[in-house]
């Protein structure tokens, strides 16, 4: 024993949509400026545009409300950039759980499981069952929703299976907190 703790494995998301959003206005303002430098370079003198903007700019006032409604404007995009980015998400993982006895000792192994690769191996369990045709599965972290659509009219007894192939899963799974299943059936 090392007599250190180790922590429960978690995964949070990648934080794609604030990420996004800053790189796109970078990426912006980097063409502009590319843009403006290049006619620059080129010609001697600014295009009309950058001449039109940059006589604007100059002809602002720190007072200004133009200016004053900008900078409030960007330091509400940037607080809520911010908060976007260090929210932590929901996780995309569920807790694994497995108590092992060997050599005369129990201890205790963690492990997580991809809220899709649940819904992958609910998908191909579900499949298996009489009279399926199609299923999709989503995977949360309270409940599991079944959508199947079988050819038969029995979808009650349909149902019935699929339940119960799906709570015998997730016993074997071991989900430390196992989500709720909702079965839902049509007739195609």
């Amino acid at each position: 024993m090392s007599g250190r703790t180790e922590l429960p494995q978690r995964h949070r998301p990648s934080r794609v949509v604030p990420a996004t959003i800053t790189a796109l206005v970078l990426l912006a303002i980097g063409v502009a400026a590319l843009v403006a430098a290049g006619y620059r370079l080129a010609t001697g003198s600014p295009d009309r545009t950058t001449a039109v903007v940059l006589s604007w700019l100059s002809g602002l006032r720190w007072n200004d409300a133009v200016l004053l409604t900008a900078a409030v404007v960007a330091v509400v995009v940037g607080l809520i950039l911010i908060i976007a980015a260090l929210r932590p998400g929901r996780p995309d993982v569920l807790q694994l759980s497995a108590d092992r006895i060997g050599a005369g000792s129990v201890r205790r192994l963690d492990g997580v499981v991809p809220r899709r690769a649940l819904a992958r191996l609910i998908n191909a369990r579900v499949g298996s069952v009489d009279g399926v045709d199609r299923v999709q599965t989503s995977v949360d972290g309270r409940r599991i929703v079944i959508q199947a659509r079988t050819a038969t009219r029995y979808t009650e007894d349909v149902r019935q299976q699929i339940a119960a192939a799906v709570e015998h899963l997730l016993a074997e799974t071991a989900l430390e907190k196992s989500p709720r299943p909702r079965v839902v059936v049509r007739q195609v």
